[in-house]
């Protein structure tokens, strides 16, 4: 089972400075339990992301969870 996780934006005017540790502590548990991880960071791809839901959905399509 294919699960996604993810690192959403809290401010949009604000520059992401922190790695999401505790996602990435879900992440190694699921992992960990044979699931396969599928880890979006719109925090650090705002341009790409926010403003373009068609290739937000693609990243998500795959994904049971």
């Amino acid at each position: 089972m294919k699960i996604s996780l993810i690192n959403s934006p809290i401010r949009l005017t604000d520059v992401p400075r922190d790695i999401p540790v505790g996602l990435g502590i879900i992440a190694n548990v699921l992992r960990n339990e044979n699931f396969e991880i599928n880890f979006i960071d719109v925090n650090t791809r705002r341009e790409e992301l926010i403003n373009n839901d068609e290739h937000f959905l693609e990243l998500l399509k795959d994904s049971d969870i």
